[in-house]
């Protein structure tokens, strides 16, 4: 949904949020739909391409534009611009998670798998035996949160794929077993702590929009639902955001004024102008008696 953020010239925001679960949901999708094989073996290079970009430390946008084959500087607004991500040398975790993938079966989803490398006191480790396999405690460097997301990136660096016939067990892959031959370097990105950070007022969308244009801003707004539930239309229809906010910081006197506004054309002028001009003139007389 990146695409559609900014379409109408203003700040956005995009959030995303994602873990195995919805790789384990969004592969079963692939394989157990009627597709035939090629259009899967699309859809499986289609979901790597979005892990990847879930898990780079590049540039959001210019992973996001490589994909579509066009290039771009860096955009210094996604949070891998404005907050960097640390990297660190991930080769021996990653050898210990293939490792203890593969002596545990190859048949166990992460969470089994992390407290098997932090040593855990588990029953059902105990029960599989797996409290004396080589890698059982071998990972106390590293807590839970950030096991889950070293796992994470190793599915999304290809050397992991989930098992979806398995309950989302990982097994380790070609690719893989030659990293674990090879030994690589391999950099991951580091897991920093959650810090909740302090609720914000909404920041400013136009260096014009200021506070005392907020109520008049809030009126137009009040205006504008008003015709878009009498003709059923969504309200961007009539004007977007921008437009408004135009009004109320510039409070037009007249058509002629309202007609230099930025997204009033001549057969919106004619259409909508008018309404707008008497809540904008309203406005400014119940601020003018005040």
């Amino acid at each position: 949904e990146t695409g559609r953020a900014g379409r109408d010239g203003l700040p956005a925001q995009a959030w995303m949020a994602y873990g195995l679960q919805d790789v384990v949901m969004q592969r079963d999708f692939i394989e157990n739909s009627d597709s035939p094989d090629t259009q899967k073996r699309i859809e499986r290079q289609k979901l790597n391409s979005l892990l990847g970009l879930c898990e780079t430390t590049k540039c959001r946008r210019q992973v996001l534009l490589d994909y579509f084959g066009d290039t771009c500087p860096p955009c210094h607004n996604c949070d891998t611009c404005l907050t960097p991500p640390e990297q660190f040398d991930g080769s021996i975790a990653a050898q210990k998670a293939l490792s203890c993938v593969y002596r545990t079966g190859q048949r166990f989803g992460v969470q089994y798998l992390t407290d098997v490398l932090r040593g855990e006191d588990n029953p059902r480790i105990q029960q599989f035996n797996h409290h004396t396999q080589s890698t059982y405690g071998v990972g106390t460097e590293f807590n839970a949160r950030e096991w889950r997301s070293i796992f994470r990136q190793l599915v999304a660096h290809g050397l992991l794929q989930v098992d979806m016939a398995n309950h989302g067990g990982l097994s380790i892959t070609p690719q893989g077993r030659t990293f674990l031959q090879e030994k690589p370097i391999l950099y991951l990105r580091k897991e920093v702590p959650k810090v909740r950070a302090p609720r914000s007022r909404k920041a400013q969308t136009t260096s014009s929009f200021v506070a005392k244009d907020q109520a008049l801003f809030d009126a137009l707004r009040a205006h504008r639902m008003a015709l878009a539930k009498a003709q059923n239309v969504p309200p961007y229809v009539i004007f977007h955001d921008k437009t408004l906010q135009q009004m109320a910081a510039l409070q037009p006197q007249s058509l002629t004024a309202m007609a230099e506004i930025s997204g009033v054309g001549e057969r919106k002028l004619e259409q909508y102008g008018q309404g707008f001009l008497d809540v904008i003139q309203q406005a400014v007389s119940a601020h003018s008696a005040a």
